[in-house]
C-alpha cells in the first residue's frame, strides 16, 4: 500500500468513526429527552395524587 492509499484508508476510518460518535450523540441526547419526559411526568403524577383527597377520608361515615 503506498502512502495515498494508506492516507484514504485513514481518512475513511476517521469519517467512519466521527459518524459513529455523530450517533452515539444523537443516541445520548433522545435519551436524556425521554428521562426528562419522564421525570416530568412522575413528579406531575406525584403532585396530582398529593392533592387528591383520599378515597376513605371523601366518604364520611354513616352513623347507624
Amino acid at each position: 500500500m503506498d502512502d495515498w492509499e494508506e492516507l484514504e484508508s485513514w481518512h475513511e476510518d476517521l469519517r467512519t468513526w466521527e459518524r459513529f460518535q455523530d450517533e452515539l450523540e444523537k443516541i445520548n441526547e433522545e435519551n436524556l429527552y425521554e428521562m426528562r419526559d419522564f421525570q416530568n411526568r412522575k413528579l406531575s403524577l406525584q403532585q396530582e395524587t398529593s392533592t387528591r383527597p383520599c378515597a376513605k377520608q371523601s366518604n364520611p361515615k354513616v352513623e347507624q
